[in-house]
């Protein structure tokens, strides 16, 4: 990347960044030009203040945010509390291998969600994270759970309630599963929260397809 930041990366310099690219096969050589050309298209779109709705992970993934609707699947109770129902979900039969916008967290504002399950009880969670940020630490790709204090189920009720959004898994993406005594079913969250953070990961991922390509190339 230019000392300048990330105000240098245009469509230009993306184009100019994958083509110095030169060492190693012509199959290597187009994977990684095109990794980073995928990456500074993110770097670009958050810069210029994309859409609210779409969204980037560390990776440079990019996720459209789904919008809440009053009784249906996904709604909000409050501006920072938003609420699933994980029955009628099922009931449409909404889900992987179908797909399906993701349900945005902000996590500077301390976002909770609640999760219920109509009929059924001890509702659990587990996080399996989307975000492979191996290469720039991995703090997306190892963690366990982006919220803070998530109880370990909910109990003899239907509902279960997260912790707060942590902030330190921001830009991360999530599929979840969710077991109780209904069966389990799986949807899927990105952790939103400050979009410079993002652009330096983005910018770190840049970095390191173009050390990893030369060191791939050279061996």
């Amino acid at each position: 990347m230019d000392s300048s930041g990330s105000s240098a990366y245009t469509p230009q310099n993306c184009v100019r960044l994958s083509e110095r690219v030169y060492l190693g096969t012509r199959s290597l050589r187009m994977k990684t030009r095109t990794a980073i050309l995928v990456i500074c298209i993110a770097v670009i779109s958050v810069n210029v203040s994309w859409a609210q709705t779409v969204e980037y992970d560390r990776a440079g993934n990019k996720y459209t945010c789904r919008a809440p609707a009053a009784g249906s699947i996904y709604d909000k109770e409050s501006p920072t509390v938003h609420k699933y129902d994980i029955a009628k979900a099922k009931q449409a039969a909404e889900g992987h291998p179908a797909d399906h916008d993701s349900i945005c967290i902000d996590s500077l504002a301390l976002h909770r969600i609640k999760w219920s399950w109509s009929g059924a009880h001890h509702v659990a969670v587990r996080f399996f994270p989307m975000t492979n940020d191996w290469s720039t630490g991995g703090e997306c790709w190892t963690s366990k759970d982006p919220f803070t204090g998530t109880p370990a189920h909910s109990g003899n009720t239907n509902t279960l309630q997260s912790g707060e959004a942590n902030k330190k898994y921001q830009w991360c993406a999530y599929k979840l599963q969710f077991d109780s005594s209904a069966g389990s079913y799986d949807p899927h969250i990105i952790i939103t929260g400050d979009r410079s953070f993002l652009l330096r990961k983005l910018e770190d991922k840049v970095k390191s397809l173009q050390n990893l390509h030369q060191t791939e190339a050279k061996n």
